[in-house]
């Protein structure tokens, strides 16, 4: 019963190291294609699960007919809470672009926001708006450092089962391998053994009483005749 609990453990854990592996197997950077963002609008995304010392990456092209140009923030959360109305200072600023690719080493371990503006902030040397935009962007997917290490985690779960199957399956062929030795007769059975001769001496001991027929008249003392 343990053995099979183990191995069901080793299946579920081998089915979710490879739904993961699926997925982040090629999946570290995110897409989007032919986004359109209203004139006085923006597009942001939450970077939830950049951590400190990640490397992140994001390009920026618009492709509208018209054209069109626009700002790229990277916006810490505080910074994100005053944006577009207030006094804000991006982390990282691309402003009046129609196509854009950078990358950055983030510092901290704040949230960060990424934000494609086609909105007349309150920077100075932002882009105008002219009309809507479409925009294709894609950014370094910010769950792929936790994807990985749910990854990693899963297959050492793995491998730990396993081993554990492993060591419990050779215990117990350890043991049946010494409850059969034992049962097990060694070398070839003994010789027959006759029976010992009966002890004539034990018979000697008894003195031996004479044979008398049962069906033999009794005995008369001498000097006396038979009544008849």
């Amino acid at each position: 019963m343990k053995i099979q609990r183990a191995s069901m453990a080793a299946v579920i854990c081998l089915i979710c190291a490879v739904l993961i592996s699926s997925v982040t197997g090629s999946a570290d950077k995110i897409t989007k294609s032919d986004v359109v963002i209203d004139e006085y609008d923006y597009e942001y995304v939450w970077l939830f699960g950049l951590g400190k010392d990640d490397k992140f990456e994001v390009s920026v092209t618009v492709n509208s007919p018209e054209g069109g140009l626009v700002d790229v923030y990277i916006l810490s959360s505080d910074e994100f809470s005053h944006y577009p109305y207030g006094s804000f200072s991006p982390f990282r600023a691309r402003e009046k672009i129609n196509s854009v690719e950078f990358s950055f080493t983030v510092p901290d371990d704040q949230t960060y926001y990424l934000v494609i503006d086609n909105y007349d902030n309150s920077r100075p040397n932002d882009a105008q708006p002219v009309g809507d935009v479409t925009v294709d962007y894609e950014y370094t997917d910010p769950l792929h450092a936790i994807e990985e290490a749910v990854e990693a985690f899963a297959w050492t779960c793995i491998a730990g089962i396993i081993i554990g199957i492993i060591v419990v399956v050779l215990i117990i062929v350890a043991i049946l391998y010494l409850v059969f030795k034992k049962e097990k007769p060694s070398g070839y059975p003994a010789p027959y053994q006759p029976p010992p001769p009966p002890d004539y001496q034990a018979y000697q001991q008894y003195p031996q009483q004479p044979y008398q027929d049962p069906y033999q008249p009794p005995q008369q003392p001498p000097g006396q005749q038979p009544p008849y």
